[in-house]
């Protein structure tokens, strides 16, 4: 085919073109312009937006109606939003009010920069230069000069980096060096972490490098000079392979050739151009050796591959090479379906969708293949047969063809090459001396014996579509219950790829079924909030987060504890959007929320208790009712529990088993531990919420009791049904523990027995103990659990209210009880101020006195002495009474505890002395004899009375030392009865 007339001359100087678009916009990047061209009126002129001088690479990203990208070259990186440059979907012409990109410069560097992407979801950049550093920026908020462009770390890698690769869906980054080398690093967490190496199998470009950065004299072989003459472009593929000569004259292009591998949109397999002029392509799962390469036999690439790309959709890939050979492969069915010659030679490439592609070129041009000009590309005669027609050497039982075959090898003997007989312009004149030698070269496998190629990896099989009518060799006896599909999951994976406005139902609220009093609720889920991730579950064992592909989900689980644990990921067809993890496994399941009647709910248990790669142990299919849909899970111990918005609390072991199933009312969430069950309810629209209290036998040891979260009716709006709380957990000591949407933390108290009341009670005020901790007021937390006195919790930042990408260490912050309310906004500005004062006066402010307990003055705190010691009482009896409700559990350390307590008794009477203290200052001697009364040690006792006598007390004394023979005499008498017993 000839494609003269799609080829744009985009820039007049011969300068390499970097190409990015999205459905509507082609975005075209070279040196000190970036240019936006309608893809839907090719007639427009493009607009313009000044970049750097010297352009190496462009990065585009588009999400929340967005559109960002990344532009390195020189000594740069910046960062421009062209948002007013993309057309819009219902619009054939670009906005009229096209505003003016400004260039934000993110990092410079003291070495070249060849590369620079977007990472975690578009919140952060990845910069690699020459000097081998590896750059992580903050990019997540642009409207913050405090924190956009901040450095986030920074490493060194094993060679000079010129090519950057990012797997959305499972946080994996692909470094290409200069000598070919490439390496896989995860970025699950702030510093990159090294996950494999593969070796030098793409192209060394050092000698390239070198004569590009003015190193190498301009009359060497790698010369650029002669690259406007037809010789320059002389390969094997058209002369024969004539030794190093014709090489030689190809060297000239060797920077064009590919510098980066590539993902697949599920972000599972990477694909990577081999410096043999092959297609490898690695899984995730194991980095050893490739899973299977792409290979075309004589009409493969002869000569290094320029640029490679998937289609959005993932089933073809687009690679070009160094011979301006352009080949697109099926990756369904790892065959060549289309070969041809372009007009330029392709350093990058773009797919707008599906079927149509942009090249972008070394001479300022750009190469359009719409969708009349692909279709006509996919529709001539088949290669197979083409290659089929140039090497059989078998007979047929037709007489005809044996005839034609005949023919076509008595003319091979007498000319030594076979005309090519492709009308559409296709060069296949080889002859087969060549074609014997070259495979030898290339060391690539036969064409023929691509069917009966072997893959082992069956999620590989799942994601590209495989077949039983293909003839490849699976084993579907020993395939696993989660790779098959039912008719739900099918219907499942067809509604995740429709818009969720499609899925609405009406709802009949007075059929008593139609309106949801809740919404699903896993343990620390974020919202998707219009990005392409969230998490699914935030837990102190970890998190599990989803990434949207095209077609299916990628799930990913991480540990905070990773050397018991090892992070895995798998592919989610159904589209899971409840979770619950903990140390010995994970339960999923699709919720049904706003699907249409007749859903089939699907539960998936995951074993991860030996260390290794989960494993799925089963999987049970709901079938909902009307306006039924799942709310919540939980796992622990023995067991599994799936609920439903219709009261339905079914029960599972973890063998997949349903032990038992109960009713309740509208349930909003559940957790368990080795005990008990917890789960929160709601009755109706305007009732509030309620809790019960379960043993593991589902005996109710507390039913139906209210609880104190703010509601949809506090908040004056009566059309929201939002989770009332952030998260809830059992603490250390078996409590139930809830964080409510205002961020108090909250704790279940005097709860174990039937006849008791239980309390909650305030423990901290989680945004005043994150200020309070100094860490200012720009810091967020994200609950994770209470471990003693101990609140821990994942610090964020950003205007959001969840955290982004990745995920921050866990911290700790001791707990205090709420008795004032403290502006952490307010606090922040008086530390500033205090800080400042210091700077002026010097460090005898009172600002920097120490406090008793070695931290700042209370007084920096906003709240004064008596507040604080007050704070301190009530948090050692709420402290106390949790160590002491405890012992009534069989699986506590009853020792442990009791020793707990001792300490909590201790700090108890400490903290009444320094209020009796406080009271003989004052001279009230009443209220220091009340507070006398409820001191338990008599060694306390005896302080106290010393206090009295040093204040001058008499009276005060007298009483005191009566107080405490009265309480020896009790204890002594008390004693007495346990001997006669």
């Amino acid at each position: 085919m000839l494609f003269d007339d799609k080829i744009t001359h985009a820039y007049f100087n011969d300068t390499v073109v970097e190409v990015a678009s999205t459905k509507t916009t082609l975005f075209t990047a070279s040196n000190l312009s970036i240019k936006a061209f309608n893809l839907k009126n090719s007639s427009s002129e493009p607009e313009i937006v000044n970049t750097l001088d010297n352009v190496k690479s462009i990065d585009l990203r588009s999400a929340n109606n967005k559109t960002f990208v990344l532009i390195s070259g020189g000594n740069d990186c910046v960062f421009h939003d062209l948002t007013d440059f993309v057309v819009r979907e219902n619009d054939a012409q670009t906005n009229e009010d096209t505003g003016i990109s400004e260039m934000k410069n993110i990092w410079k560097s003291s070495s070249k920069i060849m590369d620079a992407i977007f990472t975690h979801g578009g919140q952060r950049a990845c910069v690699g230069d020459l000097a081998a550093n590896l750059a992580i920026i903050d990019i997540s908020n642009p409207n913050d000069q405090s924190t956009f462009g901040k450095m986030v770390e920074k490493i060194k890698v094993n060679g000079e980096i010129i090519g950057l690769s990012y797997s959305y869906s499972v946080d994996l980054l692909a470094i290409t060096v200069a000598d070919g080398g490439l390496s896989i690093y995860s970025l699950s967490s702030n510093i990159p972490e090294k996950k494999a190496t593969i070796g030098n199998v793409m192209t060394d470009k050092r000698i390239a490098l070198t004569h590009e950065m003015g190193l190498v004299d301009d009359d060497s072989d790698l010369s650029d000079n002669s690259s406007d003459d037809e010789d320059s472009m002389i390969t094997e593929s058209t002369t024969g392979i004539n030794g190093k000569k014709q090489r030689k004259k190809n060297e000239n292009l060797l920077k064009f050739a590919a510098s980066k591998s590539i993902w697949s949109p599920t972000g599972d397999i990477l694909a990577v151009p081999n410096k043999n002029f092959k297609i490898d392509f690695y899984n995730i799962i194991n980095w050893n050796n490739p899973i299977f390469s792409l290979n075309a036999g004589p009409l493969h690439h002869k000569n290094n591959i320029s640029s490679i790309a998937f289609s959005p959709n993932g089933k073809y890939l687009a690679t070009t090479d160094l011979d301006n050979i352009l080949l697109l492969w099926n990756i369904d069915t790892k065959k060549m379906i289309a070969r041809t010659e372009l007009p330029i030679l392709s350093c990058d490439i773009s797919w707008p969708d599906n079927s149509s592609v942009i090249f972008g070129s070394n001479k300022g041009e750009i190469l359009t293949l719409d969708e009349n000009s692909f279709k006509t590309l996919l529709n001539q005669r088949s290669i197979r047969e083409e290659v089929e027609t140039v090497i059989t050497t078998e007979t047929d039982n037709n007489q005809n063809q044996q005839q034609q075959q005949q023919q076509q090898l008595q003319r091979k003997q007498t000319t030594g090459t076979e005309e090519d007989s492709d009308e559409e312009g296709d060069d296949v004149m080889q002859s087969n001396d060549e074609e014997d030698e070259e495979e030898r070269q290339l060391d690539q496998v036969n064409f023929e014996d691509m069917d009966g190629f072997v893959i082992d990896d069956e999620n590989l099989n799942d994601n590209y579509g495989y077949t039983e009518n293909e003839n490849r060799r699976r084993n579907h006896d020993n395939m696993s219950e989660s790779t098959e599909l039912t008719d739900a999951n099918k219907r499942a994976r067809k509604e995740a790829n429709k818009n969720e406005s499609n899925h609405m139902y009406r709802l009949n609220i007075k059929s008593g079924w139609g309106k949801a009093l809740t919404k699903p609720f896993s343990v620390g889920s974020t919202p998707w909030e219009g990005s392409d991730r969230r998490y699914l579950s935030i837990t102190p064992v970890g998190c599990v987060y989803s990434v949207k592909t095209q077609e299916t989900y990628k799930v990913t689980v991480l540990f905070f504890d990773e050397e018991n644990h090892t992070k895995y990921f798998f592919d989610d067809i159904s589209g899971f959007d409840l979770c619950c993890i903990n140390d010995q496994g994970s339960v999923f399941a699709t919720s049904g929320y706003k699907k249409p009647k007749g859903f089939i709910a699907r539960v998936e248990y995951k074993d991860h208790s030996d260390g290794k790669n989960a494993e799925t142990k089963w999987i049970r299919e709901i079938a909902l009712r009307p306006y039924e849909f799942i709310t919540s899970l939980s796992v622990y111990g023995n067991y599994v529990f799936v609920c439903t918005n219709k009261g339905f609390v079914r029960k599972f072991n973890l063998f997949g088993r349903l032990l038992n199933i109960s009713m309740m009312d509208c349930i909003v969430g559940i957790m368990n531990n080795n005990t008990y069950v917890f789960t929160i309810i709601k009755r109706s629209i305007e009732s509030g919420y309620f809790f019960n209290i379960q043993n593991i036998n589902d005996e109710y040891i507390q039913q139906e009791v209210g609880i104190p979260l703010i509601t949809e009716n506090d908040l004056n709006d009566s059309s929201t049904s939002d989770i009332p709380i952030k998260s809830m957990f059992f603490s250390d000591d078996g409590e139930p523990c809830i964080v409510r949407n205002d961020n108090l933390l909250m704790v279940l108290t005097n709860w174990r027995s039937p006849e008791n009341k239980p309390i909650w009670k305030p423990l901290l005020d989680i945004q005043e103990g994150v200020s309070r901790a100094g860490k200012g007021r720009e810091l967020k937390a994200w609950p994770l659990g209470l471990f003693g006195n101990s609140f821990t919790f994942v610090p964020f930042r950003g205007s959001k209210n969840f955290p982004i990408f990745p995920l921050l260490t866990p911290m700790n912050v001791d707990i205090r009880i709420p008795v004032n309310y403290v502006n952490p906004e307010k606090k922040f500005n008086d530390r500033l101020s205090k800080e400042a004062d210091a700077e002026l006066f010097g460090d005898d402010m009172d600002s920097n006195k120490i406090g008793e307990d070695g931290n700042e003055d209370d007084d920096e705190d906003g709240e004064d002495d008596s507040t604080n010691i007050e704070e301190k009482f009530l948090r050692t009896i709420v402290l106390a009474e949790m160590c002491s409700g405890s012992l009534n559990d069989e699986n506590v350390d009853r020792e442990e505890v009791l020793e707990k307590l001792q300490l909590l008794s201790l700090e108890y009477d400490k903290a009444l002395l320094i209020q009796i203290d406080n009271a003989c200052t004052n001279g009230d001697s009443d209220d220091a004899f009340d507070l006398c009364k409820m001191i338990r040690d008599f060694r306390a006792l005896n302080a106290a009375q010393k206090l009295a006598e040093v204040q001058g007390m008499a009276g005060l004394a007298r009483r005191i030392r009566d107080l405490r023979e009265a309480k020896i005499a009790e204890a002594d008498e008390l004693e007495g009865l346990d001997e006669d017993d």
